[in-house]
């Protein structure tokens, strides 16, 4: 049989103080108004340059001229080229359309819409198969 000096009393919880109405809940949250420009340019960028390195690799395997052309390194080959091709893509249009969306707000359904759709054909560009539909990948 327990008695009452036989139970531990529970602790309490200390009262939290109630949220205020000038405290946001998330102090990195952006202010209503906040331009969603330069996000969705770094994205759609991301997509050019992905596309950019798909047509890069298409022309490189395409023809022994371009193949050569873009052999900047003889220890990394072609590839050495075609990134950086398609890293040259994703800069120059990171900063032109950071300069076109800067100060706008976008529709997001739109920007990653359109950053899916290409880069989808940035894997078709760069799929071995597709490839083979239309020329021999050179050695």
């Amino acid at each position: 049989m327990t008695t009452t000096r036989d139970v531990e009393p529970t602790p309490t919880i200390p009262a939290q103080p109630a949220p205020s109405d000038d405290v946001a809940p998330f102090d990195d949250a952006p202010e209503p108004g906040t331009p969603t420009g330069p996000v969705a340019a770094a994205l759609l960028a991301a997509a050019v340059g992905s596309v950019v390195f798909g047509i890069a690799i298409l022309l490189g395997d395409a023809s022994p001229t371009i193949r050569s052309l873009l052999t900047w390194s003889d220890a990394v080959g072609p590839l050495s080229g075609r990134s950086s091709i398609g890293a040259g893509g994703y800069l120059v249009s990171w900063a032109l359309l950071h300069l076109r969306l800067r100060h706008r707000s976008v529709d997001f359904g739109r920007v990653m819409t359109w950053s899916f759709v290409m880069i989808g054909v940035a894997l078709v560009l760069i799929f071995p198969p597709f490839h083979n539909m239309f020329f021999m990948t050179l050695p």
